[in-house]
């Protein structure tokens, strides 16, 4: 499949989600980028084990300080753990409870078992930066369902993703004009978060906001709280509480 000029599909006018589905797995297969939705902001897709859509990927995107070029997107909470084999009690919490979901994390790589080290070598320093990847589990049902389908990772590349980022296709291919030959982007309209995705760093001690406003800083705080609960059954627990 080969797209000699932008191809825009329209999913709210899609008879069968499938049919998007399976053209954008393909298109990924065969090496292609394709501009997708998530749930607040719209991106560009590649296959991350494909050096030349990994590279062309990488051209939407400025460089920022101290983080990776690209995203590696999950599908689950239940993946994290195969990309940073060694999160951290307070990474697991924040994957669990907001994943899937408008929110990215940039992770210590310290651990050699890590799936990023099965990446080809040349792609590598395109999702890693000072031994740290970025991690996202996107909730938009389609881009989940193609992630799926298709038979290896995906990485995103986030024009303007620290600022600005693309609220609508015609915003993502605006920034795509120099490069958008033989580009498949799917159209889903406005998404109801149109924020900058919250981008959190984990620490030793805890976690630092980078960027975006998805969550707010309260509502980060909440997640990275460490709940107890104690449960009483029986006598033999409730009468010494009672005499408390």
């Amino acid at each position: 499949m080969e797209y000699m000029s932008p191809t825009v599909i329209n999913l709210k006018e899609s008879e069968d989600l499938r049919d998007v589905v399976h053209r954008v797995v393909q298109a990924l297969a065969e090496g292609n980028v394709v501009g997708v939705p998530t749930e607040s902001n719209y991106c560009i897709a590649a296959a991350g084990t494909h050096e030349t859509a990994v590279e062309r990927a990488c051209t939407f995107v400025d460089v920022m300080k101290h983080e990776p070029r690209l995203t590696i997107a999950i599908k689950s909470s239940d993946e994290a753990s195969d990309w940073a084999p060694a999160m951290t009690p307070l990474a697991l919490r924040f994957a669990r409870q907001c994943w899937p979901g408008p929110l990215a994390m940039v992770l210590q790589d310290n651990h050699p078992d890590g799936l990023v080290h099965q990446l080809p070598a040349s792609i590598q320093p395109h999702v890693l930066c000072d031994d740290r990847i970025r991690l996202r589990a996107p909730g938009h049902r389609m881009l989940q369902d193609c992630m799926r389908l298709f038979a290896g990772p995906v990485v995103l590349a986030e024009p303007d993703g620290g600022t600005k980022p693309p609220k609508t296709v015609a915003d993502l291919m605006k920034r795509c004009e120099q490069n958008e030959k033989s580009m498949l982007f799917i159209d889903d309209g406005m998404q109801s978060i149109q924020e900058p995705v919250s981008t959190i760093e984990i620490q030793n001690t805890g976690f630092r906001v980078i960027r975006g406003d998805t969550f707010s800083k309260e509502e980060l705080q909440d997640v990275a709280r460490l709940t107890v609960l104690f449960v009483c059954t029986g006598n033999t627990c409730r009468s010494p509480m009672a005499e408390a």
